[in-house]
């Protein structure tokens, strides 16, 4: 009986001893390096003009991106962010709204832009809002210029016979209408709304680039160019692929050691795993509850 009850004691002690251990181990490992996360944010397609399903196929859902970066920004968890930029351009005021995102991130941390097959455009006015810009030697970069097409099908109509009556207030309500000519005083009036879009453009990426305005405009008539060619004409700071914009990303951000994370912007459980994959090794140093709650904050931000 006395062994039994001594046996008893001895397995007590041992267990009070391994939890007081446990507990000052945790303790203790707020105060030791923990692995900090590069975000990686794909960003693909022709931007605004999509929603929902469409989107994450042939669009860049802006909003949803815009959300994340937002995300992203007040995250303590993440230390850098890498855009994976593979866009042909599109709309003029949702890519504003994505580099205006871009800037309020870079202001807390480094962001890098890298693209792999296409930054043009509007692609290439997000690319060049990073702090510094890696692209594929073959990459397509450039195309600094705005346009807006219209057609005018008022001869077709007259031979099949269709008349068509526009009703209007404001003389230039109907500007562009397919049943018509435009005027020389519309041609103006939309070709000085074009000019200042463009100028814009030129001013964004002349002061993210820091390069001076005259220097820039040359380059900024719609022309397109290889990733070699960008980077010797300053379009882009160097050559190299994803994992060298991760690591140019780690650089700036003084990262010893860091975790990788994917993101899409269409949220949910995938996103979920994902992190919690990636800040497995930070579970015991930053506490599991902190990643749990960094979490829940950046789907009530992008849901």
């Amino acid at each position: 009986m006395k062994k039994k009850t001594l046996g008893m004691a001895v397995v007590v002690l041992a267990i009070l001893t391994l939890s007081l251990g446990f507990s000052l181990a945790l303790k203790g490992a707020g105060n030791l390096p923990s692995p900090r996360e590069i975000a990686v944010v794909r960003i693909e397609g022709q931007i605004g003009g999509g929603s929902g399903a469409l989107s994450q196929d042939a669009f860049v859902d802006v909003q949803r991106t815009k959300e994340t970066l937002d995300s992203l920004t007040e995250d303590p968890l993440v230390s850098a962010v890498v855009l994976d930029i593979d866009s042909p351009g599109g709309e003029t005021a949702p890519t504003a709204d994505i580099v205006y995102s871009i800037r309020d991130l870079r202001a807390r941390k480094p962001v890098v832009s890298y693209v792999s097959s296409m930054g043009a455009s509007g692609g290439y006015w997000i690319a060049s809002s990073a702090n510094r810009t890696v692209v594929a030697p073959l990459a397509v970069v450039g195309s600094i210029g705005v346009f807006s097409d219209f057609f005018d099908a008022s001869a077709l109509l007259a031979k099949v016979g269709v008349n068509y009556t526009t009703l209007k207030a404001g003389k230039y309500k109907d500007a562009g209408s397919f049943a018509r000519p435009m005027t020389d005083e519309e041609r103006a009036y939309v070709q000085g709304i074009i000019d200042k879009i463009h100028d814009e453009f030129v001013s964004s990426v002349s002061h993210d680039r820091n390069i001076p305005v005259e220097t820039l405009m040359p380059l900024a008539q719609g022309q397109i160019f290889l990733g070699r060619d960008a980077v010797s004409l300053g379009l882009a700071d160097r050559l190299g692929t994803k994992k060298d914009a991760i690591e140019l990303a780690k650089e700036l951000s003084g990262a010893g050691t860091y975790s990788v994370s994917e993101l899409s912007t269409s949220g949910g459980w995938t996103d979920f795993l994902r992190q919690m994959g990636a800040t497995a090794g930070q579970a015991l140093g930053r506490g599991f509850s902190e990643a749990v709650l960094s979490f829940a904050a950046r789907e009530q931000r992008i849901a």
